[in-house]
Protein backbone atom coordinates (compact mmCIF):
# COMPACT_ATOMS: atom_id res chain seq x y z
CA UNK A 1 0.00 0.00 0.00
CA UNK A 2 1.08 3.57 -0.90
CA UNK A 3 0.98 6.41 1.17
CA UNK A 4 -1.11 9.02 -1.27
CA UNK A 5 -0.35 12.02 1.28
CA UNK A 6 3.59 11.81 1.81
CA UNK A 7 5.39 12.25 -1.87
CA UNK A 8 7.94 9.71 -2.54
CA UNK A 9 10.62 9.71 -5.25
CA UNK A 10 11.77 6.12 -6.43
CA UNK A 11 14.22 4.61 -4.58
CA UNK A 12 16.51 1.56 -4.36
CA UNK A 13 14.97 -1.78 -4.07
CA UNK A 14 17.88 -2.97 -2.04
CA UNK A 15 17.49 0.50 0.66
CA UNK A 16 14.37 -0.34 0.99
CA UNK A 17 14.01 -2.21 4.72
CA UNK A 18 10.61 -2.74 4.30
CA UNK A 19 10.75 -4.73 1.03
CA UNK A 20 13.67 -6.27 2.64
CA UNK A 21 11.83 -7.66 5.90
CA UNK A 22 8.89 -9.27 3.25
CA UNK A 23 11.33 -10.73 1.09
CA UNK A 24 12.81 -14.28 1.67
CA UNK A 25 16.24 -13.32 2.53
CA UNK A 26 14.61 -11.18 5.28
CA UNK A 27 12.59 -14.18 7.01
CA UNK A 28 15.95 -16.01 6.61
CA UNK A 29 17.71 -13.54 8.50
CA UNK A 30 15.18 -12.55 11.48
CA UNK A 31 14.26 -16.30 11.67
CA UNK A 32 15.47 -17.19 15.44
CA UNK A 33 18.03 -14.56 15.15
CA UNK A 34 16.61 -12.62 18.69
CA UNK A 35 20.24 -10.56 18.42
CA UNK A 36 19.49 -8.89 15.33
CA UNK A 37 16.41 -8.39 15.67
CA UNK A 38 17.11 -6.38 19.45
CA UNK A 39 19.66 -4.87 18.03
CA UNK A 40 17.65 -3.65 14.79
CA UNK A 41 14.94 -2.33 16.75
CA UNK A 42 17.18 -0.86 19.54
CA UNK A 43 19.00 1.22 16.48
CA UNK A 44 15.51 1.87 15.22
CA UNK A 45 14.40 3.55 18.26
CA UNK A 46 17.60 5.78 19.01
CA UNK A 47 17.92 6.55 16.09
CA UNK A 48 14.35 8.15 14.83
CA UNK A 49 12.53 8.86 18.35
CA UNK A 50 16.35 9.71 20.61
CA UNK A 51 18.30 10.86 17.52
CA UNK A 52 16.15 12.91 14.99
CA UNK A 53 12.82 13.50 16.54
CA UNK A 54 14.80 14.82 20.30
CA UNK A 55 17.31 16.60 18.09
CA UNK A 56 15.17 18.17 15.95
CA UNK A 57 11.78 19.16 17.42
CA UNK A 58 12.85 19.25 21.11
CA UNK A 59 16.88 21.01 21.05
CA UNK A 60 16.73 22.47 17.97
CA UNK A 61 13.21 23.94 17.13
CA UNK A 62 12.89 25.88 20.32
CA UNK A 63 16.13 27.75 19.96
CA UNK A 64 15.31 28.25 16.59
CA UNK A 65 12.61 31.13 17.23
CA UNK A 66 15.43 33.91 17.97
CA UNK A 67 16.37 33.48 14.60
CA UNK A 68 14.03 32.25 12.50
CA UNK A 69 10.96 33.86 14.24
CA UNK A 70 7.59 32.50 13.37
CA UNK A 71 8.69 30.18 10.45
CA UNK A 72 11.09 28.76 13.02
CA UNK A 73 9.26 25.08 12.00
CA UNK A 74 9.77 25.95 8.41
CA UNK A 75 13.57 26.40 9.13
CA UNK A 76 13.50 23.42 11.09
CA UNK A 77 11.67 21.00 8.61
CA UNK A 78 14.19 22.61 5.71
CA UNK A 79 17.38 21.64 8.24
CA UNK A 80 16.04 18.16 8.95
CA UNK A 81 15.40 17.95 5.08
CA UNK A 82 18.98 18.52 4.42
CA UNK A 83 20.00 16.36 7.33
CA UNK A 84 18.65 13.47 4.81
CA UNK A 85 20.91 14.10 1.61
CA UNK A 86 22.43 10.79 2.15
CA UNK A 87 18.77 9.56 1.35
CA UNK A 88 17.68 11.89 -1.75
CA UNK A 89 14.15 9.81 -2.17
CA UNK A 90 13.34 10.58 1.82
CA UNK A 91 13.43 14.47 1.25
CA UNK A 92 10.13 14.93 0.28
CA UNK A 93 8.49 13.42 2.98
CA UNK A 94 11.08 14.60 5.25
CA UNK A 95 9.97 18.21 4.20
CA UNK A 96 6.15 17.54 4.88
CA UNK A 97 7.29 16.31 8.05
CA UNK A 98 8.39 20.09 9.03
CA UNK A 99 3.68 20.21 8.53
CA UNK A 100 3.13 17.24 10.33
CA UNK A 101 5.67 16.99 12.89
CA UNK A 102 7.54 20.83 13.60
CA UNK A 103 4.61 23.00 13.38
CA UNK A 104 2.98 21.15 16.02
CA UNK A 105 5.29 20.71 18.08
CA UNK A 106 5.91 24.44 18.10
CA UNK A 107 2.59 24.63 19.63
CA UNK A 108 1.52 28.95 19.76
Amino acid sequence: MTNLLVPTLPHPDGRDFGLFLGSHAGHAFFSGAWGWFALTAVMLVFNTVLGEELLFRGYLLPRMNRTFGRFDWLANGVIFAAYHLHEPWVIPSALCDSFVLALPAKGS
